[in-house]
């Protein structure tokens, strides 16, 4: 393969794009929300949370060295960290919604077999 044909197939190859997610900074009401929503995770769920955004931003490390239950400021992350959190936090609300969906289907089947 010549020169020419490797830049023709380099050039055949997308870019990465730059989502806005990356580069643009959440709403102030957005991030209360997002450390509103932290605050009531249990305790693993946090330090897992703060393990993953600690890839991102190492100096999370310390914040779960002082407390967990602290007052996070999400100001000084990145955006790309910022994403990452409000992706776990969701999930993370996603999971327990559906959990608890399917607790009140289980308790309705049975009280529905007791009646029976």
């Amino acid at each position: 393969m010549t020169s020419m044909q490797v830049e023709s197939c380099i050039s055949c190859i997308p870019l990465p794009v730059v989502c806005d997610a990356c580069t643009a900074s959440p709403s102030e009401t957005e991030l209360e929300f997002l450390v509103h929503q932290v605050n009531q995770l249990p305790t693993d769920a946090l330090e897992e949370m703060i393990y993953i955004v600690s890839a991102y931003e190492p100096q999370w490390l310390d914040v779960l060295e002082r407390s967990v239950d602290s007052n996070f400021d999400v100001t000084t992350l990145s955006p790309l960290a910022i994403e990452v959190m409000q992706h776990y936090v969701y999930t993370n609300l996603a999971c327990c919604f559906v959990a608890n969906m399917d607790n009140n289907h289980t308790s309705n089947d049975d009280d529905m077999d007791v009646g029976a």
